[in-house]
């Protein structure tokens, strides 16, 4: 089941006089399925961030639309399951641990028996039960990043979105942090979260999306690219149309309405999958092979400069910031 969608989304911001102009996202297409680890790989200013506010309902995209199991970020419905760590979290610095969850579950309206249970719970998890009355201020940085989960985690949400979890770390709290959200994941909860980092994503993910100048131009599947598998991705306008792939040439991975991934048997099987999708009235717009090896130059694109003045339609609207 998708349970994160997104199609097409596009995010202008421009300065106060409109002078300049920052393209975030640039037609971005995702899904994220139940359950999976979605890994988001990419330098700053690539759109990591505004690809997270829009899914939360935190910026308005100017065009395209995404969804969280199935409802838009402007119903509020859609935060109900979810639970986000923003970059660079910042905490009121006189509260203690145990305090901030206090609020974090009032905030959502859990019973007070629930919020201490949760409370209690997440504390020795996390490991901050040592410091009962350590107030926030005086916290570490890997201290900081683990209450940050910690506070995302008080409803025991489904979804879960994390933004730069290892930005800043050292190298025994980053250890630290990726056993506590491998622990999340084996609780079949749905991860997406981003890093400018390979190895920080590459050790947890099911998929990695490269986004780079506020698009996806790839998705790894992990697992399957380690195992050596013949895999293929097909985007077209596949919507709701259904299609079978015959048991002796492969099998599907994963179908969304904008794109599937398919398994063969050898791959000049592929053409027999494009004509299966074609009879069945799917255009098709590309096909390309993903049993690429996990090495440094399947991350070369992200490594260039992210920020240029793009043309921009007239007319079209902007948010405008101060640049």
């Amino acid at each position: 089941m998708v349970v994160i969608e997104a199609y097409d989304l596009t995010k202008i911001y421009a300065s106060r006089h409109g002078k300049h102009v920052v393209v975030a996202l640039n037609g971005l297409t995702m899904t994220v399925t139940q359950g999976e680890v979605y890994g988001l790989l990419g330098p700053d200013g690539a759109g990591k961030t505004t690809l997270f506010k829009a899914l939360l309902g935190l910026t308005k995209p100017n065009s395209g639309e995404c969804y969280i199991n199935g409802i838009q970020p402007f119903n509020p419905r859609s935060r109900g399951n979810i639970g986000f760590l923003p970059e660079k979290p910042q905490f009121p610095g006189h509260l203690t641990a145990r305090h901030l969850l206090n609020l974090a579950g009032r905030l959502f309206e859990m019973k007070p028996s629930d919020i201490e249970k949760r409370t209690d719970l997440l504390l020795e998890q996390f490991d901050l039960h040592r410091w009962p009355d350590f107030k926030i201020k005086n916290f570490s940085k890997g201290m900081i990043q683990k209450i940050g989960i910690a506070q995302a985690m008080i409803t025991d949400p489904d979804v879960i979105i994390l933004d730069e979890p290892f930005d800043g770390l050292d190298l025994r709290n980053k250890a630290e942090l990726t056993k506590i959200i491998d622990k999340i994941r084996s609780d079949a909860k749905t991860i997406i979260m981003s890093s400018h980092h390979r190895s920080n994503v590459e050790a947890l993910s099911d998929r990695i999306g490269i986004i780079k100048k506020g698009k996806i131009i790839r998705t790894i599947e992990i697992a399957a690219i380690r195992e050596g598998k013949c895999l293929y991705e097909i985007e077209g306008n596949i919507g709701n149309v259904m299609f079978e792939v015959p048991p002796e040439v492969g099998k599907k991975i994963r179908v969304s309405m904008t794109n599937a991934i398919v398994e063969l048997a050898r791959p000049e099987m592929i053409n027999g999958v494009i004509d299966v999708m074609r009879q069945k009235g799917i255009c098709i717009k590309s096909v390309k092979p993903m049993n690429t090896k996990l090495e440094q130059s399947l991350y070369e694109d992200i490594e260039e400069p992210q920020f240029e003045t793009p043309t921009v339609p007239e007319h079209t609207p902007t948010e405008k910031v101060l640049i």
